[in-house]
């Protein structure tokens, strides 16, 4: 005869353990958005100083200095971006020219001050920060030129401008890389940006259509 104090043991000792699979399981799955939230990257101060602090999918990647004035240094509404009296940062990086003063965040990974505006830490060749607005990415245009990243477009007719479809792919290449193979951006001037960043979105003109920064036909 089957011992039944054996069989309630058995089924007890399975439920038991199942159940402790389900909370580990149950808790695992709460803790960790909680421990992906606190390992995002960003600025943080350590020690009386800023650094910018990255992880790689919730793990410890480094910690970069920051050539700044610590003391000045402050995090913006887009936490992504900081500035002291002098320099405005970018995820770290230095928004090379950028004016302090007057720069202000745009959106949608724009930027602006008095005088250029910005993608991320790439400055836009010739972009008016007067009248300047962005489009579905990657375009955006000021009151005469039409932008595909920080490339200005050779486009008839800007008013009738239209994309058709989102950019998802973003390319960055140095400037000088990519001239050789668009010699008709030869008046691009690495004075205002040592590299080109760009996207794989479509748009058209009731004339034209364009594949990323180029009219292909």
């Amino acid at each position: 005869m089957v011992n039944k104090t054996h069989v309630l043991v058995s089924w007890f000792l399975i439920l038991k353990s199942n159940t402790m699979k389900w909370l580990r399981n149950f808790f695992f799955l709460i803790l960790l958005p909680i421990k992906l939230l606190s390992c995002t990257s960003g600025y943080k101060k350590i020690d009386g100083k800023w650094y910018y602090v990255s992880y790689d999918e919730g793990n410890w990647a480094g910690k970069h200095n920051l050539d700044i004035n610590h003391e000045t240094f402050r995090v913006l509404d887009d936490k992504r971006f900081g500035k002291d009296g002098v320099k405005v940062l970018f995820e770290g990086n230095c928004i090379e020219k950028a004016n302090a003063t007057t720069f202000k965040i745009i959106g949608n990974d724009y930027s602006a001050d008095n005088v250029r505006v910005y993608y991320r830490s790439y400055t836009l060749f010739g972009a008016n920060p007067n009248g300047f607005k962005t489009l579905k990415f990657p375009y955006s245009r000021d009151n005469k030129t039409l932008f595909c990243g920080n490339i200005p477009m050779k486009v008839d007719h800007i008013d009738q401008f239209t994309v058709r479809k989102k950019g998802s792919t973003v390319f960055i290449q140095p400037l000088e890389v990519f001239l050789k193979e668009n010699n008709e951006f030869m008046d691009l001037d690495s004075s205002i940006c040592k590299f080109v960043i760009f996207a794989d979105g479509e748009a058209e003109t009731q004339a034209s259509n364009y594949k990323g920064f180029k009219k292909i036909n």
